[in-house]
């Protein structure tokens, strides 16, 4: 009996081990729940050092974040001059760096360059949209061509004045953009339209699918409306205004529960919604977090996030409770994107200094920092062709991946 038990317990440690060193994937901007939280817990802050660079790469110009499954990693970015500008898609082999395929196609550069979301990974499948429109299906493996259409083109949207910059979701066999008035919906097999919304001005955000009563509801924040959505045929559970100045909604909701949070930048400020009943009520709404571009995550009843607006002095890290929208603490940080694994916080500031810490409701506690990506030199470039950290930092298999708008990449090895 004791030598059963005794092989039983080894049996459970050899297992849990196991457990620890399953890959973890990341198929899709914000992470596989949508939250910008990492599984990961076996990875070392202090391990954030220039000297840990295992690879590097050049991408192109964009803001394009990464997905990795499978020991593959896909992003994107653009190249070429004003003239013979391209976007290409990359698939990288996640440890070397390696290029495994490359997909091109002309695109221009615009304002603020290159391509703003994240490749979404689905059954052997990935999905992009570029910052005009140009929508494509393409095997993760080879990256040959499934189907792709034009939506602006096709006048099934109208490129939003800083691009298209919603990555894509899934829901059952429907791929999801924030493009159009509410959105739209393409099979994801065939690209055939199931649902849209008009030619008008998509927002900026995300869509973000919850649980509701039994049912999947689509949470799409436009221009200047939150929309309650259902995804299977794009009809209109509810809205409610919410307008920014320069119509400049560009973060995605956070639900818990029954409740919605939302944020936007230019002094707007962040709104805590009851979201049980058929229409929204508002619990709290107040100027304690302002988010410009740069998700929130919420820990527990916290929420974590930079607090103001790019180009302006005075940013902070912020700590807010969620219920109540008190702000439980702050301390000055550079504007740029937060996520969290293994119950800390991973703050890309957008001239790459890389910050750790504590995810503490309490205080503000640092565990490491450091200068990883070069601070760029922007003297006599123009506002919407600076080089900055926007896209937000993914750590998967003890691996951080972190870029510039530029192209420039790196891979940190944190064991």
């Amino acid at each position: 009996m004791k030598k059963q038990i005794s092989l039983l317990l080894i049996s459970s440690i050899i297992l849990l081990s196991m457990q620890s060193l399953l890959a973890h994937d990341w198929p899709r901007w914000r992470g596989p729940n949508s939250d910008g939280i990492s599984t990961e817990i076996n990875w070392n802050p202090k391990s954030i050092q220039p000297s840990n660079i295992i690879w590097k790469a050049e991408l192109g110009k964009g803001y394009s974040s990464f997905s990795v499954k499978d020991g593959l990693l896909y992003t994107m970015g653009t190249i070429g001059g004003e003239d013979d500008s391209q976007d290409v898609i990359y698939c990288l082999n996640a440890n070397t760096g390696k290029e495994i395929w490359r997909h091109t196609y002309a695109n221009k550069l615009g304002g603020w360059p290159g391509p703003r979301i994240t490749p979404t990974i689905n059954n052997g499948r990935i999905y992009t949209i570029s910052r005009t429109g140009k929508t494509f299906c393409l095997n993760a493996k080879t990256g040959s061509v499934i189907w792709k259409r034009d939506l602006a083109a096709e006048q099934k949207a109208v490129d939003p004045d800083c691009g298209i910059s919603g990555s894509p979701i899934i829901y059952e066999n429907a791929i999801i953009y924030n493009v159009g008035g509410k959105g739209l919906a393409l099979n994801k097999n065939t690209g055939a339209v199931i649902w849209h919304s008009g030619a008008d001005k998509g927002g900026f955000a995300s869509p973000v699918l919850y649980q509701k009563a039994g049912k999947t509801h689509l949470a799409l924040l436009s221009r200047t409306v939150l929309n309650d959505i259902n995804p299977a045929n794009g009809n209109l559970n509810w809205s409610t205004p919410w307008l920014t100045k320069y119509e400049e909604n560009t973060i995605d909701p956070i639900i818990k529960g029954d409740k919605l949070f939302i944020s936007t930048g230019y002094g707007k400020g962040a709104a805590l919604m009851d979201i049980k009943n058929a229409e929204p009520k508002v619990i709290w709404e107040n100027k304690n977090i302002s988010n410009h571009f740069h998700n929130c995550v919420l820990v527990g009843d916290h929420l974590y996030g930079i607090h103001g607006d790019y180009g302006r002095k005075g940013t902070t890290l912020r700590c807010i409770n969620f219920n109540t929208g008190e702000i439980a603490w702050e301390t000055p940080m550079d504007f740029g994107p937060v996520s969290v694994a293994g119950n800390k916080l991973i703050h890309l500031g957008e001239k790459g200094k890389v910050v750790v810490a504590e995810v503490n409701p309490q205080a503000y506690k640092e565990l490491a920092s450091a200068q990883i990506l070069p601070e760029p030199d922007d003297t006599g470039v123009r506002r919407s062709r600076v080089n900055r950290c926007w896209a937000p930092a993914v750590l998967v298999n003890s691996k951080l991946y972190l870029r510039n708008s530029y192209g420039s990449m790196v891979c940190l090895n944190l064991k």
